[in-house]
C-alpha cells in the first residue's frame, strides 16, 4: 500500500470494472510521526510506502458500486456533524502474534472515544450497504491500535521487543483527533483521499 495523497476532499472515481477498496482512519499528529519515524523504519514496511501513523477505524472493504462513494460521503458528513473532537492517550506496547506476520502496536488507553465513532461510522456504512456486510471485518472485536510494527518475523519481534524495553522509544503520546480520513484503493494502485471529515467545533 502507498500514501501518496493529493490532499483532503479531492474526489476519487473507481475505474470501470477495478476492483476497489475504501478504509477509514485518523492520523496522528506530525510530533508522533517524528517521534516514531526511526523504529518504524527498521519495523513497518509501510514506512517505506509513506504511510504515516494512523488508527484505523474501518479496515480496507471492497467498495462494492461506484456510486457508494458519493453515499459514504454524504452519511459520514452526518456523522463528523454529531461527534466533538477527542483526546487519545497511547500508553505501552502490544502485540498481535501469529507466526512470522507478526503486529507490534501503541495502546489506545481508552479505547471508548474511538469505539463509539468505529459504532457510528458502521451504522452509517449500513445505511449506505442496506446490510451489516460493512462491519464483516471487526464487529466486536474492533480494537483501536497504532501499529509500529508489521509483518515481522519471530525473531524480528523479539528484537524489536528487546530495543522498547531498553526505553529508547517513546511509548507514551497524548493528542487531540479533530477529523477522520475516507480512503480509497483500486488493485494495484495507490490509496487516495477521498475525503476527510472534521468533528464538530475542530
Amino acid at each position: 500500500m502507498r500514501d501518496r495523497f493529493t490532499g483532503i476532499f479531492q474526489a476519487v472515481r473507481p475505474q470501470a470494472a477495478v476492483e476497489q477498496v475504501y478504509a477509514l482512519l485518523t492520523y496522528a499528529p506530525h510530533a508522533v510521526l517524528v517521534a516514531l519515524d526511526d523504529i518504524r523504519r527498521r519495523y513497518d514496511p509501510a514506512f517505506k510506502d509513506g504511510i504515516k501513523p494512523h488508527i484505523t477505524i474501518k479496515r480496507p472493504t471492497l467498495l462494492g458500486q461506484p456510486q457508494n462513494l458519493d453515499a459514504m460521503v454524504r452519511e459520514l458528513s452526518q456523522v463528523a456533524l454529531q461527534l466533538k473532537p477527542f483526546e487519545v492517550v497511547l500508553d505501552g506496547y502490544n502485540t498481535f502474534t501469529k507466526p512470522d506476520t507478526n503486529v507490534a502496536f501503541l495502546k489506545v488507553v481508552d479505547e471508548t472515544a474511538f469505539c463509539s465513532l468505529h459504532t457510528q461510522v458502521i451504522e452509517a456504512l449500513v445505511r449506505v450497504y442496506h446490510t451489516s456486510v460493512a462491519d464483516r471485518f471487526e464487529s466486536e472485536a474492533y480494537h483501536p491500535h497504532l501499529t509500529i510494527g508489521n509483518n515481522l518475523s519471530d525473531l524480528e519481534l523479539a528484537v524489536m521487543q528487546h530495543e522498547l524495553h531498553q526505553g529508547n522509544v517513546g511509548l507514551h503520546f497524548t493528542f487531540w483527533i479533530t477529523s477522520f480520513t475516507l480512503m480509497t484503493q483500486a488493485a494495484g494502485q495507490i490509496w487516495q483521499t477521498v475525503a476527510t471529515f472534521n468533528l464538530a467545533g475542530s
